[in-house]
């Protein structure tokens, strides 16, 4: 019963920032925003807060935990696991919303093609929403048998970056790409991204080298092997997103240095982090 009441406020709690975000923002600037960037920026506002009060919760989860990093537990872990699951299907609701609003044409359409339509566009974030809580929430709630709150506190801190990837994305539907603001902002997207997603790793090891009083080289064979796999894994996919921003600022920058105005291009409410161009 407890669980299914933290879903209920997840999913109340998402939803209804949304609609007050949506419902600001038509009092606001109805005559300035169209309803496809209304709802484009009302998604990224809420993602950003999902990110905010992720870091709160993972570090106030992890310092509670830092004193046996294994065994010590807390009771937020789960419960927040519990709260954040409506967050996927929220935001791909939304996002299937936005779409529809960019593409006007497929509302005639059925709504298999209309399903088909929107998942042809946004690959690689419907895999994302589909599979993480699939993987993550057993892993979390049941497979672990309680152990390592600490790791779980820590890794909830990696959405350290959303708030800087949904100020980005704002930006760039505002088309503010050509301010100064906006590179800022990119460069601590990049920076958050580095520390919050790469060096998160090293960091983990470190602490369970100190934890078990051997050297972090040794820690990979301490552990056991699907953890190391599962980590190397979703380190690769960081890798290639860090690569991909770092690309991508590389181009900005040359364009900033040769005197040439940054394309204002214009995102949807689907886009993982858009482009640097």
């Amino acid at each position: 019963m407890e669980e299914m009441l933290l879903l209920f406020c997840g999913a109340s709690f998402y939803s209804s920032s949304f609609f007050i975000t949506k419902q600001t923002l038509l009092c606001l600037f109805r005559k300035k925003l169209t309803d496809a960037d209304v709802v484009a920026i009302s998604e990224k506002i809420v993602n950003g807060i999902h990110g905010v009060v992720a870091v709160i919760i993972g570090a106030i989860i992890s310092s509670q935990c830092k004193d046996d990093i294994l065994y010590s537990s807390y009771w937020l872990t789960n419960a927040f696991t519990w709260f954040g699951m409506p967050y996927f299907i929220y935001d791909l609701v939304v996002m299937y919303l936005g779409h529809l609003l960019i593409f006007p044409a497929i509302q005639k359409q059925s709504f298999v093609d209309r399903i088909q339509h929107f998942v042809l566009h946004n690959k690689l974030l419907t895999l994302h929403h589909v599979m993480l809580p699939i993987i993550f929430t057993p892993v979390i709630l049941i497979f672990r048998r309680g152990l390592g709150d600490f790791f779980v506190g820590v890794f909830f801190q990696v959405e350290l970056t959303l708030p800087f990837i949904a100020a980005r994305n704002i930006m760039v539907q505002l088309q503010l790409k050509d301010t100064v603001l906006y590179v800022v902002v990119g460069i601590a997207m990049i920076i958050a991204f580095f520390v919050s997603r790469i060096l998160v790793f090293p960091y983990l090891y470190w602490r369970y080298a100190i934890y078990k009083n051997i050297t972090p080289w040794l820690v990979p064979f301490s552990i056991p092997h699907k953890c190391t796999a599962g980590c190397a894994f979703i380190l690769c996919l960081q890798l290639y997103w860090m690569s991909k921003m770092l690309k991508g600022a590389v181009k900005l920058f040359h364009k900033l240095m040769l005197g040439k105005r940054p394309t204002a291009e214009k995102i949807s409410c689907n886009g993982f982090a858009s482009k640097m161009s």
